[in-house]
């Protein structure tokens, strides 16, 4: 069976700069958004979204892509739930992707919800000066749809701080059964001493999860991009190819640290290390330049990778032509 290249892409800070943090630049960015589609369907690349938001936040995105978004796929609310682009435009969720999370992971709202009202109140025991709390939607008093596979908190710490969090959730979990769930971290933005913006999700699947599954239904060859922390497991133990945008948050940065260091690193160049782990060769775009965040990071690396895989001639930096000119000696 013949696979296809394919784009599985964060969103906020990786494919859209987070407004949150770069408001007078927005306009600028989004031109680049908007060139990266482009780019992909001048080679006919399938662009899938991999994001924590929900499939309606992603709607009211519509209109800036000219009344139709260009994925071919949202896996949102972190991969727990998919939906498919149907022929007219509109998305379709993907009800043997729900069974299968349903199934594979064990996860019940109703049973964990309890848990997690006792684990807000221990951790906020535990680290007093933390304001720890439940994200709206999952708040008693919140009146709309709940999200089935995700219950999320927020908060403000250090990244030291925010792990021990983390970590905490894992070893109460594992102690009460439930150690197939994952406990994410991840920073929304970064603050002044060395604090930053964090979610907190426990969640029945990750974005990996929604990778692979997409991987085997539709037969792609993936290259992944990310900045943050719900990252971590699609950018490191997915694909071959990996993209980690200009931007990228220092919970992403330790694990990336941590994964080189227990791999073997074969190659490594201004923009690239080629490592090998589990026996799994990967290529990791690393963006060495702190200006180019987000999309214009990300747009310079799809180039380098279709440059590389396709084969294609397309108007890169001397540079990185010469780093990817090592690549493929060392890969072929």
């Amino acid at each position: 069976m013949q696979t296809a290249l394919a784009l599985f892409t964060d969103i906020d800070g990786t494919f859209v700069l987070d407004e949150r943090h770069h408001l007078q630049q927005q306009e600028n960015y989004w031109e680049t958004t908007l060139a990266i589609t482009a780019i992909l369907k001048q080679y006919q690349i399938p662009l899938i979204a991999v994001t924590g938001r929900s499939v309606d936040v992603m709607l009211l995105d519509t209109a800036k892509f000219s009344g139709e978004l260009p994925f071919n796929i949202l896996a949102c609310e972190l991969g727990t739930r998919l939906y498919v682009k149907q022929p007219n435009g509109t998305y379709q969720l993907d009800r043997r992707y729900e069974q299968y999370v349903q199934e594979t992971s064990g996860f019940k709202r109703s049973v964990l919800y309890p848990l997690c009202q006792d684990l807000e109140q221990t951790i906020q025991n535990l680290f007093p000066n933390i304001n720890f709390q439940f994200q709206p939607q999952d708040q008693l008093n919140y009146t709309g749809e709940r999200q089935p596979f995700k219950i999320s908190y927020h908060f403000i710490a250090t990244v030291q701080e925010a792990l021990n969090i983390q970590y905490r959730f894992q070893m109460i979990f594992k102690q009460v059964g439930l150690s197939k769930l994952n406990i994410i971290v991840s920073a929304n933005y970064v603050l002044e001493n060395n604090l930053a913006d964090y979610n907190l999700d426990v969640v029945a699947v990750d974005k990996k999860d929604a990778v692979i599954y997409l991987e085997q239904q539709y037969h792609y060859q993936s290259m992944v991009a990310g900045d943050g922390g719900n990252d971590i497991h699609m950018l490191l133990h997915t694909a071959a190819y990996t993209i980690i945008v200009g931007g990228y948050k220092p919970v992403l940065k330790q694990a990336l640290t941590e994964y080189l260091h227990y791999g073997r690193v074969l190659l490594t160049t201004g923009h690239f290390v080629l490592v090998k782990n589990n026996q799994a060769l990967k290529i990791i775009y690393l963006e060495p330049d702190p200006t180019l965040i987000g999309p214009n990071s990300l747009q310079q690396a799809l180039l380098a990778f279709i440059a590389l895989l396709n084969k294609k001639q397309v108007i890169l930096p001397e540079q990185l032509q010469t780093e990817l000119a090592q690549l493929r000696a060392k890969i072929s």
